[in-house]
């Protein structure tokens, strides 16, 4: 998926188990999962400032576009859990998707 959808960030605090300051950069390649699963895969992220714990908003795409069995389980209104290790540090909610995406 070289399409990039555009999310919603929700960045967790650290009492939630999120970072002490959330990621600082503009583009951030995390790894990720649909929320409540296990099966991880990478992430870029572009966004603007990362606000604590505010939404931040910006666009995903899968950093290796020919996962598409994730990439077809992409859906408006998805979630999508952001991980540092196994950790969950936000979640980020699919506001848009292209319309490539949506007819997959």
């Amino acid at each position: 998926m070289s399409e990039t959808c555009r999310v919603k960030l929700h960045w967790l605090t650290a009492e939630d188990g999120g970072r002490a300051i959330p990621f600082q950069g503009g583009r951030y390649t995390p790894t990720a999962r649909f929320a409540g699963e296990t099966d991880a895969f990478s992430i870029v992220l572009t966004f603007g400032q990362a606000k604590s714990p505010g939404p931040t908003t910006g666009e995903l795409r899968l950093l290796n576009p020919d996962l598409t069995e994730f990439r077809q389980r992409i859906r408006r209104g998805g979630v999508i859990e952001i991980m540092e290790g196994a950790r969950v540090v936000a979640r980020c909610v699919v506001s848009e998707i292209p319309e490539a995406l949506a007819l997959s």
